[in-house]
């Protein structure tokens, strides 16, 4: 998954909402899409935003599409 491309707009607000609706515990979520609990948090934090395999998988684990962890444009 190195190498890839980060994917647009990504909303960390939005990434933190699933999680906390979820119940769910950061290393847990990690752990089940592949990547370090640090790595999650930097996602949570706005300090990275995930590749688009890595946004698959959080959509998949989450049940939601790519786009529901992307900003919305302003109109």
């Amino acid at each position: 998954m190195r190498g890839s491309m980060a994917i647009k707009n990504f909303d960390n607000t939005k990434l933190k909402e699933m999680l906390e609706n979820s119940g769910q515990r950061v290393k847990f979520v990690a752990d089940k899409i592949g990547v370090s609990k640090y790595t999650l948090y930097g996602y949570l934090n706005g300090y990275a935003s995930p590749s688009l395999p890595v946004a698959m998988l959080l959509a998949q684990h989450f049940n939601c599409e790519i786009e529901d962890f992307q900003a919305s444009k302003a109109a």
